[in-house]
């Protein structure tokens, strides 16, 4: 087959760094990866060994997408920041990633935002902030300003499920999409958002011509000017 995808699901709570390196050093082994997986979810992982996934990254000049899966891990900005350090010298056309229910801050999300507006070629988007308490409003922002720069994303999933506070200011960002992005899918559940904040949304979505799919997760009960969304 002309494709080749590798998908690791590590489910047990004792995996260490040191098994994550091993995995690393063996996959970088393999010089056809053109799609990597790698799902690391719920285990006690506190750090990643950036330099071993480095390795991967360098051994295959085919690799074009990339999904990492960190959801109810111990990661800290730490270790987005040299993540994205390492992900910034990759041309990626799809990028996935998983943080949810991590405790990754504001801090991270910059350096997040820093390593999309390097991927100007990228097609598909997808991230999952779902449970995480400690990204504030200002943080996922700097994320979707990030928009400018990805003038050919075609498809963006997010996931802002129980984000623990208010959203309006990372409405902005997304006057910045492609206008020719074609599919959207956002998830607000359990988000407070006013209906003012959600009104500037569709007005920004209005403006992607040729979008052929659109999915909002938005059911709730609006009060007064806010909506309650659940």
């Amino acid at each position: 087959s002309d494709v080749y995808k590798r998908q690791l699901p590590i489910h047990s709570d004792k995996a260490t760094y040191k098994a994550a390196a091993k995995i690393f050093r063996s996959l970088s082994s393999i010089f056809t990866i053109k799609k990597l997986h790698l799902e690391f979810y719920s285990t006690n992982l506190n750090d990643l060994p950036i330099e071993s996934l480095q390795d991967v990254f360098q051994s295959s000049d085919l690799l074009s997408s990339f999904h990492l899966g960190l959801e109810g891990t111990l990661v800290e900005d730490s270790t987005i920041e040299k993540l994205c350090e390492k992900l910034a010298m990759v041309q990626l056309l799809s990028f996935s990633l998983n943080l949810g229910w991590t405790i990754i801050t504001d801090n991270g999300a910059e350096h997040l935002s820093q390593l999309l507006r390097k991927y100007s070629i990228l097609n598909t988007l997808h991230l999952n902030f779902n449970n995480m308490k400690e990204i504030t409003d200002k943080g996922y922002g700097e994320i979707t300003k990030s928009f400018i720069s990805l003038r050919s994303l075609s498809t963006l999933t997010m996931d802002f499920s129980n984000c623990g506070e208010p959203l309006g200011y990372m409405i902005d960002g997304f006057q910045f999409l492609n206008p020719a992005i074609a599919n959207i899918s956002l998830n607000f559940t359990n988000v407070l958002i006013s209906g003012v904040v959600l009104l500037i949304l569709f007005d920004h979505l209005a403006k992607c011509v040729n979008l052929k799919t659109l999915a909002l997760i938005l059911s709730g009960t609006p009060t007064s000017d806010r909506v309650v969304v659940k």
